[in-house]
Protein backbone atom coordinates (compact mmCIF):
# COMPACT_ATOMS: atom_id res chain seq x y z
CA UNK A 1 0.00 0.00 0.00
CA UNK A 2 0.96 3.53 -0.28
CA UNK A 3 3.18 4.48 2.28
CA UNK A 4 0.33 7.56 3.02
CA UNK A 5 -2.18 4.86 3.42
CA UNK A 6 0.33 2.58 5.06
CA UNK A 7 0.22 5.74 7.85
CA UNK A 8 -3.44 6.34 8.24
CA UNK A 9 -4.07 2.60 8.81
CA UNK A 10 -1.23 2.71 11.71
CA UNK A 11 -2.51 5.71 13.83
CA UNK A 12 -6.05 4.55 13.12
CA UNK A 13 -5.44 1.08 15.12
CA UNK A 14 -5.86 -0.84 11.67
CA UNK A 15 -2.77 -2.39 11.41
CA UNK A 16 0.03 -2.91 13.75
CA UNK A 17 3.36 -1.21 12.03
CA UNK A 18 6.03 -3.43 14.20
CA UNK A 19 5.14 -5.91 12.27
CA UNK A 20 6.63 -4.10 8.85
CA UNK A 21 9.58 -3.21 11.08
CA UNK A 22 8.46 0.49 10.96
CA UNK A 23 8.15 2.29 13.93
CA UNK A 24 6.82 6.13 14.61
CA UNK A 25 8.54 8.00 14.52
CA UNK A 26 9.93 6.98 11.47
CA UNK A 27 7.19 7.73 9.55
CA UNK A 28 7.75 9.57 6.62
CA UNK A 29 4.27 11.15 5.99
CA UNK A 30 4.57 11.05 2.28
CA UNK A 31 2.06 9.65 -0.12
CA UNK A 32 4.51 7.80 -2.15
CA UNK A 33 5.49 4.07 -1.96
CA UNK A 34 3.96 2.80 -4.71
CA UNK A 35 3.56 -0.83 -5.17
CA UNK A 36 5.45 -2.35 -8.61
CA UNK A 37 4.88 -5.92 -9.31
CA UNK A 38 8.28 -6.89 -11.38
CA UNK A 39 7.65 -10.00 -14.22
CA UNK A 40 8.27 -12.22 -11.66
CA UNK A 41 5.77 -11.63 -9.13
CA UNK A 42 8.13 -9.77 -6.83
CA UNK A 43 6.22 -6.70 -5.23
CA UNK A 44 8.46 -3.68 -4.56
CA UNK A 45 7.47 -0.23 -3.19
CA UNK A 46 9.03 2.72 -4.81
CA UNK A 47 9.01 6.45 -4.68
CA UNK A 48 11.41 9.30 -5.95
CA UNK A 49 12.23 12.07 -3.82
CA UNK A 50 11.19 15.59 -5.30
CA UNK A 51 8.36 14.26 -6.98
CA UNK A 52 4.69 14.24 -6.82
CA UNK A 53 3.02 10.18 -6.21
CA UNK A 54 1.33 10.55 -9.66
CA UNK A 55 5.01 11.53 -11.14
CA UNK A 56 7.44 8.88 -9.32
CA UNK A 57 4.88 5.90 -10.20
CA UNK A 58 5.70 6.47 -13.79
CA UNK A 59 9.35 6.98 -13.66
CA UNK A 60 9.70 3.84 -11.90
CA UNK A 61 7.55 1.60 -13.95
CA UNK A 62 9.72 3.33 -16.86
CA UNK A 63 12.64 2.02 -14.89
CA UNK A 64 11.48 -0.93 -14.45
CA UNK A 65 10.61 -1.77 -18.30
CA UNK A 66 14.41 -0.52 -19.33
CA UNK A 67 15.68 -3.32 -17.20
CA UNK A 68 13.82 -5.69 -18.92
Amino acid sequence: MKTGEFEKKAFNGEIDERKFGIRRPDYIGWEGGQPVTLKDGTIIYTGVSGFRSVSDLEIVMRAVEMMG
